[in-house]
């Protein structure tokens, strides 16, 4: 048996989708990364191409579970590394961190990235989602949630950036104010109401040297050192960084009986199975019966009595573990 997959027949009678992508990307930020709509539309229809064809040699798309991230836990998620071309047989080596998440009839679920054998959800950035691309109608004002700064494209994550500030304030108070002049901008800016700004450098250990003086980075406080924001200086200008801002996703619901909460027909007569130590859950094969269908009807084949033998993907950190071991 592959490791990378595992064949399974099914007989495949009806089908009523076919493979389009239908969530408009937005721009979305993993981690410190910038990923630009235009891009991401482009991985999502590569990842779409690999789920059709569902060649045994590829080691993508994985199977993803859709619970902790994105709410979705009747339905098994598949995943692929952002840059693969699906032209190419993809056997190994650095895949990059970057996952495009779709469900089986290759609808866009979101983007995740790699860290310690495990996942965390990109977000999607608020001010670049078009309303008009939504299709579940369950958004019901969300309370945005502050992610960081953009500071020219340059990413500074919120939680990293207070932590700076506070290692800084802690360092600046024991100082007196002669010896920490030379590292501090003073500014009258437009951008915080004509407020007097002190513009702190970004350190990491909060410790103040000769190389800060040029940081073109900066941490915004006021005259009683609160924290205001971020600044950048592209030129001779100070310049306010944009506050990014993301909604957490709403779990899709669905209110057709026949379907589970992201559109998937459930199939009648679907159950778990267990091939040698491997086990497949009803849930993944009724997600691959369908991705499966969809792919048959988007070829136009005579599905009458047909007989289909489809990849059932698996999960990447199993396959990962178990190539060392082997």
């Amino acid at each position: 048996m592959k490791l990378q997959s595992t064949a399974l027949g099914r007989i495949i009678s009806f089908c009523f989708y076919t493979i389009v992508a239908t969530d408009g990307p937005g721009n979305y930020i993993c981690d410190k990364d910038y990923l630009l709509s235009d891009d991401i539309s482009k991985y999502v229809r590569g990842s779409c191409k690999l789920l059709k064809y569902a060649d045994t040699s590829y080691r993508h798309p994985v199977t993803f579970d859709g619970s902790s991230h994105f709410g979705i836990s009747d339905a098994t998620l598949f995943a692929t590394p952002a840059r693969i071309d699906y032209t190419k047989k993809y056997m190994g080596g650095n895949t990059g961190k970057i996952r495009i998440v779709i469900d089986s009839m290759c609808n866009l679920v979101g983007l995740v990235y790699v860290t310690n054998q495990s996942y965390k959800r990109c977000i999607k950035i608020l001010d670049s989602i078009d309303e008009s691309w939504s299709t579940s109608g369950t958004i019901s004002n969300p309370i945005p949630k502050t992610y960081g700064y953009d500071c020219n494209v340059k990413i500074f994550i919120l939680e990293e950036t207070l932590q700076y500030y506070r290692n800084l304030k802690q360092h600046i108070s024991k100082l007196e104010k002669w010896k920490i002049s030379k590292y501090i901008n003073k500014i009258i800016s437009t951008e915080f109401a004509e407020k007097e700004v002190y513009l702190w450098p970004i350190q990491v250990n909060g410790m103040l040297n000769e190389s800060t003086c040029t940081t073109l980075h900066r941490i915004a406080v006021d005259e009683d050192l609160i924290f205001m924001g971020m600044m950048y200086r592209p030129g001779s200008e100070w310049k306010r960084c944009k506050h990014i801002e993301y909604v957490d996703p709403e779990p899709p619901r669905s209110l057709d009986p026949t379907k589970n909460s992201i559109g998937e027909h459930i199939f009648e007569n679907v159950r778990a199975y267990k091939c040698d130590d491997v086990y497949i859950s009803a849930i993944t094969v009724n997600s691959h019966m369908q991705a499966a269908c969809t792919s048959i009807m988007e070829d136009q084949r005579n599905t009458v009595g047909f007989i289909g033998m489809w990849p059932v993907r698996r999960e990447e950190f199993s396959i990962a573990s178990r190539s060392k071991s082997t």
